[in-house]
């Protein structure tokens, strides 16, 4: 079962037609074991940033298949890394809002792979990059406000360099604070942000590697649904 969104009208720029092929390419799979226990607090900042590093995913393959011209996009630094991302205020927002509803079914546990998708003029697809998480937990975390806010308490980076725990050191706080550190002890924010470093360096790699895509490319995003999980609304299980 899958569902799908479709982006802001785009073509691609700037390429050579080359004959018509499909090209499956996947990024390696970056998640957490189903069988991992982890307190609110753990689980919290790891959905965020995960969401946060396949928005830079996302972007790095607009860029690197040139589905948008080169000059559309500014050079940004996350995870230690220099990386590409749109300045056009649709594409931004389009990219957040798809994002932020995977998010949602990656919070319930819900999704197996999540595909971008390019297509040719003609409406077939050329490629699919998937990126898997079908070993996800069910985070269930109440909503992306809570999940953000506890982010938040639980001091996790949003880059490769650790940050120091400014957090008051009241009373009334202590037991979360004793929480955070658990948190801070079974984690270690360095090797994940190495890691989603190295899969965002490989993929660009391999957009870098695959063959030009023709002029008038789309793309979309499809999300695949684990087989326990219910229908989105207004899509039918029967297709």
């Amino acid at each position: 079962m899958s569902a799908s969104v479709s982006p802001p009208t785009h073509r691609q720029h700037q390429n050579q037609p080359h004959p018509a092929h499909s090209t499956p390419t996947s990024s390696p799979s970056a998640g957490p074991s189903p069988s991992l226990s982890l307190p609110l607090l753990a689980a919290a900042p790891l959905l965020s940033t995960f969401t946060s590093f396949l928005t830079i995913a996302i972007h790095s393959l607009l860029y690197h298949r040139s589905l948008y011209p080169p000059t559309s996009f500014l050079t940004a630094r996350a995870f230690n890394l220099a990386v590409h991302q749109s300045r056009h205020p649709a594409v931004c927002a389009w990219i957040n809002d798809a994002v932020s509803a995977i998010s949602n079914q990656l919070n319930a546990g819900t999704a197996r792979r999540i595909v971008f998708v390019v297509h040719s003029s003609d409406s077939k697809v050329r490629e699919r990059w998937v990126f898997d998480v079908e070993r996800f937990p069910a985070w269930n975390l109440k909503d992306e406000a809570a999940a953000a806010a506890t982010a938040a308490e639980s001091g996790a980076p949003t880059s490769h360099q650790q940050q120091d725990n400014d957090q008051d050191d009241d009373s009334e706080e202590g037991e979360d604070e004793e929480t955070a550190a658990e948190v801070q002890d079974a984690l270690n924010w360095a090797d994940i942000h190495e890691a989603l470093r190295g899969a965002l360096q490989r993929l660009a790699y391999a957009a870098q590697a695959a063959e030009k895509l023709p002029p008038g490319c789309t793309f979309t995003l499809a999300l695949e649904l684990r087989d326990e999980a219910e229908a989105p609304i207004g899509v039918s299980m029967y297709k």
